[in-house]
């Protein structure tokens, strides 16, 4: 499971015991996050502000209805079901609502490199990165320089990375 919204699960589990949560509860949560609505206080703000981030992660790593109702049901609350069923209902607005605020990063297309050599005779190695940004057709680039210890530096941290998203991704499955 994602950490961040099971945190937020365990959060929200935890804010519930001290706050009745019901579905026009979370209808009108939506509808203030989908800009709908103003704020009018339908429940505490440390409430409405975990719910969202519940919504925002879950569509946010585009879980289904069905991924969501099996996450949410670790609240072991009568409220997971009525969490489910309104992220049902309104996932697709809240993933089209997302969008609008840009929460991916480009989609990298081609890495290119090629070998420097300085005036003090020091090797390096320069990077191309070519970019797709999300919000439009028209690539980027990315450019940058390293020195021996700093492509080591990369490598090391881009290995870390790699081996994070392999255990995230045994975790997901």
């Amino acid at each position: 499971m994602h950490r961040l919204l099971k945190e937020q699960l365990q959060q929200l589990s935890d804010l519930s015991r001290n706050e009745n949560l019901d579905q026009e509860k979370l209808e009108i949560l939506v509808q203030i996050l989908l800009g709908e609505r103003k704020w009018d206080k339908p429940c505490s703000f440390s409430l409405a502000e975990t719910v969202w981030r519940i919504y925002s992660i879950a569509a946010g790593i585009q879980l289904t209805a069905e991924e969501f109702r099996s996450h949410s049901q670790l609240l072991k609350s009568p409220c997971s079901t009525i969490l489910s069923d309104v992220y049902e209902n309104h996932s697709k607005q809240i993933r089209a609502c997302l969008s609008t605020i840009r929460i991916r990063n480009p989609e990298v297309l081609d890495v290119r490199w090629k070998e420097q050599l300085n005036s003090n005779a020091a090797a390096s190695v320069a990077f191309e990165l070519q970019t797709l940004p999300v919000d439009t057709l028209a690539t980027g680039l990315v450019r940058f320089e390293c020195d021996r210890n700093q492509l080591l530096e990369l490598h090391h941290r881009l290995k870390e990375a790699q081996n994070f998203l392999e255990i995230l991704n045994s975790n997901c499955k």
